[in-house]
């Protein structure tokens, strides 16, 4: 496996490859030998990351004559799948992002020959996008389209022999499809791939603090590593959760946008924004205030963490 070299795609891969790993599979895990889960990149070097993965591929390419896998799962590195049909190894580009997102934004229905994308283009989905509540809003489309022309090591192609991505059919599958269909490649599932729980004992401050309060009464809040909020927007978000009159707890990184799956599976709740992206602290009350679907939580819940749906799912890998 090669994934990009962040820990939001590493760790993905890693999982994946556990899971693999205990089905009896041979699993090579290729990255620097000075990653360390504390390594923080200075931001002025970061658009260099991939002109130094993309000169790793001749050392990549000896480690592959050597290891004679069947398959290598990769993603970003556009010579991959050139480098493994000449070595005579299957390619998967596994996908840590949703389908939603890769079939919204990077169909090649969005990409007619000699018309430049523009912001207007992304307020509606795709040609034969499966029907969606998801419509970007005016800063989302801004950063998107960004992204889209930005220069990234020597370009990169989507995929080879198949799509992977970590998600199942039962809730992606029409977004998958169309993506499959896009590209004309086959798309596999790996389930969910959740890591096993962890068997540690809990702080004895977390421990005694949480003991005191009754089950589902607290509030946990965490937003991923790939947001980072505005100084007010940061603000809002918290005097919103100390409106409720809860206990709460937020894992927050002081960005702009996440996904829910409340609309079509009715789990969890969307907290009102603007049109410009920003939500305010009656907002956040709201919405914490007016859940009302916990009973479809659980039930995912249980889905999600299912030992036969994850263990079918890496099966048919």
């Amino acid at each position: 496996m090669y994934p990009w070299f962040a820990f939001g795609h590493l760790t993905p891969f890693l999982q994946l490859a556990n899971k693999l790993a205990k089905k009896g599979h041979k699993i090579s895990f290729l990255l620097p030998t000075k990653t360390l889960s504390k390594l923080q990149c200075t931001f002025p070097f970061l658009h260099l990351i991939m002109t130094a993965v993309d000169r790793t591929e001749s050392d990549i390419e000896v480690l592959l004559r050597n290891l004679k896998p069947d398959v290598v799962f990769f993603n970003f590195t556009y010579w991959m799948p050139r480098l493994a049909r000449r070595l005579g190894v299957k390619s998967i580009y596994y996908c840590v992002v949703s389908s939603v997102t890769i079939g919204y934004i990077m169909s090649p229905a969005r990409q007619p020959s000699g018309k430049k994308l523009t912001q207007a283009d992304l307020m509606q989905p795709p040609l034969g996008f499966p029907d969606s509540p998801n419509k970007l809003k005016a800063h989302e489309e801004e950063g998107y389209i960004a992204r889209r022309v930005m220069k990234f090591g020597s370009d990169v192609v989507f995929c080879d022999h198949a799509i992977g991505f970590r998600t199942s059919r039962e809730i992606e599958g029409p977004y998958a499809d169309y993506v499959g269909n896009q590209f004309d490649k086959p798309v596999l599932f790996s389930g969910p791939v959740i890591p096993e729980p962890n068997t540690s004992t809990l702080e004895e401050k977390w421990s005694t603090l949480l003991g005191e309060f009754k089950a589902n009464s607290v509030i946990y809040c965490a937003f991923g590593s790939e947001c980072t909020l505005e100084k007010d927007q940061f603000e809002e978000l918290l005097l919103g959760l100390e409106f409720t009159g809860m206990l709460f707890l937020a894992a927050l990184k002081p960005p702009a946008a996440y996904e829910m799956m409340s609309l079509h599976l009715k789990v969890g709740v969307e907290v009102e924004k603007r049109e410009d992206g920003l939500f305010t602290k009656e907002a956040v009350f709201k919405a914490v205030r007016t859940i009302d679907v916990r009973t479809n939580r659980a039930k995912l819940r249980g889905f999600l963490s299912s030992k036969s749906l994850e263990s079918s799912y890496i099966s048919s890998l």
